[in-house]
């Protein structure tokens, strides 16, 4: 029985050792000859680099100055909304989506659209005269949008004289994406020139004074004349410059007009004189005519000269004809 169990338990530690060798021998030879590798993909997310844009006026399209987003690895950039997009004013998100070997990146930004300011053009007004009143031809200011302008003062104001500010007050349309806009222009208004009438008066006779007779200027406007020469003026013969100048309440007129004094004749007081006797000379008694005014006579005939009837006349012609005959006679007798 005991050399039984020996035997067994000797069989079965050789079974073990021989096992135990060709485990270790065939280990060995198995590691000389083979390897066995295995991939590892490791998914790399791209770093993004992208900041807030800058603000931008409504009406500036999307370009590469706010779509520059950038990526750690190459790739290729898709963006939403794309370049050449004109936003709306606010804030508004732009998204970049990037594509690699790598895995898909996504990143977003904000941008900010600020309303845009109309642009009116609108010149300064040619002068005006007092008392015209502003129109659609000084109230002529255009914008670059649709909208409406408030002007101050509104048109059918009539400005005074002197240099004015005109306001135009633009509304646009589309309130959304445009702001008020308010421009100024300047405006001369010059002084007018009040129309005077005054037509040449009729001629007055040397002596008469100046009355409103001829002083009788008329104006368009209320004011006051002052003339020159003035009422009351005796004007010598001849003719003659009268000057009105007006004073409205604004400005100063003036204007002229001529008149013809013609010569007066002089009135003179002569009464017929007493009868004389032959052989009286006129004289002084005779000769006593008065004038108005200061002055010279010529009578005719003049003082001294005899006033003779026919009969005196005659008697004289025969008494040179006896003066002659007696000299006729004489010179015979000396013959």
């Amino acid at each position: 029985m005991t050399k039984k169990v020996i035997i067994i338990g000797l069989f079965i530690l050789f079974v073990v050792i021989i096992f135990g060798l060709t485990t270790i021998l065939a280990s060995a030879s198995w590691t000389s000859q083979v390897t066995t590798t295995h991939s590892i993909y490791v998914n790399i997310t791209p770093i993004i680099t992208w900041s807030n844009p800058a603000n931008i006026t409504y009406g500036a399209a999307l370009t590469n100055t706010q779509l520059d987003a950038t990526s750690s690895v190459s790739g290729t950039f898709a963006y939403n909304p794309v370049a050449g997009t004109v936003l709306s004013a606010g804030t508004h998100i732009l998204t970049a989506t990037f594509t690699s070997t790598y895995t898909t990146a996504t990143d977003s930004v904000l941008i900010n659209v600020t309303q845009a300011t109309p642009a009116i053009t609108w010149s300064n007004p040619i002068n005006i005269t007092y008392g015209t009143a502003l129109s659609s031809t000084q109230l002529d200011a255009n914008a670059s949008v649709p909208g409406t302008f408030v002007y101050n003062p509104p048109s059918g104001t009539v400005l005074s004289e002197g240099t004015h500010i005109l306001t135009a007050t633009f509304t646009p349309t589309d309130t959304a994406n445009y702001t008020t806009a308010t421009t100024n222009v300047s405006i001369n208004v010059t002084r007018v020139t009040p129309i005077i009438t005054w037509s040449n008066p009729a001629n007055i006779t040397y002596g008469t004074a100046l009355t409103s007779t001829q002083l009788d200027t008329t104006s368009s406007v209320p004011g006051t004349f002052a003339y020159n020469p003035p009422s009351g003026t005796v004007l010598s013969e001849g003719t003659h410059v009268l000057t009105a100048t007006f004073t409205p309440t604004d400005t100063t007129a003036t204007d002229s007009v001529l008149i013809n004094v013609i010569q007066a004749t002089p009135a003179i007081t002569w009464s017929n004189p007493g009868n004389i006797t032959y052989g009286t000379a006129l004289s002084s008694t005779q000769l006593d005519a008065n004038a108005s005014v200061p002055g010279t006579y010529i009578y005719t005939p003049p003082s001294v000269r005899v006033n003779m009837s026919n009969d005196g006349v005659l008697c004289v012609l025969f008494g040179i004809f006896l003066v002659l005959l007696a000299g006729i006679l004489v010179l015979l007798m000396y013959l």
